[in-house]
């Protein structure tokens, strides 16, 4: 009985206000939702549904099946929201690429200027070592300690001995002879040397020369070296005196062998007249210059005067020179 009362029920329907009915006669199926809903619910029902007019708009429907709060409700928190965060994500993305350029920048920034402040600090010890090297350089007025080139001359001796005092007694002998001697103190003795020349052959012939005066002469060779300090022009017109003083002994030498010189006059004379003019300061330098001065002259006087005696007073002078310079040296 239940199921023929089912199947004979009237359902009533209103569409935009007209009232349909239909009545539920054999239908092929059922579905088992269809079933459980006939049976929990024997009275009839109807719906009440109301469908949009042509050309009303969407706003209008959707205000008659929500109420206001609640569509703001839910466009505010559910489509609002996304849009925001979409929005947001949007503006942040280009401002946080920009806040990492400028971090990156201005940490590239300090790198470089610690790399160039690196640089420069490396460089600068670089240039106070230029300029110590500089400063260290000698002036006209500081000492310098670069050797000067010894001087290795040849001289006739007249003699050596123990003590001063024997030694001038030889001196005054030899002194009577009118033959030019000078005393030098060297290797804890005393020599008297009688005259210079510019080799070992030179001073060995040179020796039997001054053996016709009746002495008893020997050869020696003699250098003389510098380890003192001095300025820089000093040492450069000392250097400059001792070329000067191996032309006029070689010149010298030669004139009394009667040999003929391989050196002329012409070739120191330039030197010599720097020399006249150079600011000299030291003593001893001073004073070889003035021997090579007078030695000069005395090889220009036997140019025009050939005798011996001019040539011994030129040995005098080139004497001198060497005890002068035997002050600068180690000796």
């Amino acid at each position: 009985m239940d199921k023929q009362n089912d199947k004979n029920r009237t359902i009533t329907i209103k569409i935009n206000g007209e009232t349909k009915s239909y009545t539920e006669g054999n239908k092929p199926s059922v579905t088992a939702m269809e079933e459980t809903a006939a049976a929990a619910e024997n009275i009839e029902e109807s719906f009440d549904w109301i469908l949009p007019k042509e050309g009303e708009g969407d706003d209008e429907a959707a205000e008659s099946i929500f109420s206001p709060e609640i569509t703001k409700k839910k466009t505010g928190f559910i489509f609002g929201g996304v849009k925001q965060t979409k929005n947001a994500s949007f503006f942040k993305r280009p401002l946080a690429a920009l806040f990492c350029a400028v971090v990156v920048g201005t940490s590239l920034g300090f790198i470089v200027l610690n790399m160039i402040t690196a640089k420069e600090e490396v460089k600068e010890p670089a240039a106070n070592n230029v300029s110590v090297a500089a400063s260290a350089a000698p002036t006209e007025g500081e000492k310098s300690s670069a050797a000067v080139p010894a001087l290795e001359t040849f001289v006739v001796q007249g003699g050596v001995f123990s003590t001063e005092e024997a030694a001038k007694k030889g001196l005054a002998d030899i002194e009577q002879k009118q033959i030019p001697v000078r005393l030098f103190p060297l290797e804890d003795k005393y020599f008297l040397f009688l005259g210079a020349a510019p080799s070992l052959e030179a001073s060995k012939k040179l020796s039997a020369y001054y053996k016709g005066f009746q002495l008893d002469v020997y050869w020696k060779p003699v250098t003389l070296q510098y380890s003192k300090k001095m300025t820089s022009q000093d040492k450069n017109i000392l250097i400059s005196l001792h070329s000067v003083f191996k032309d006029m002994t070689t010149i010298v030498a030669s004139s009394m062998l009667q040999e003929e010189s391989k050196i002329t006059p012409s070739k120191y004379q330039n030197k010599l007249a720097l020399l006249n003019k150079a600011e000299i300061n030291n003593k001893q330098l001073e004073d070889m210059q003035k021997q090579l001065v007078l030695a000069d002259g005395f090889i220009k006087q036997y140019e025009t005067s050939p005798q011996p005696v001019v040539l011994l007073k030129a040995q005098a002078r080139l004497l001198s020179f060497l005890h002068s310079n035997q002050s600068l040296s180690d000796y």
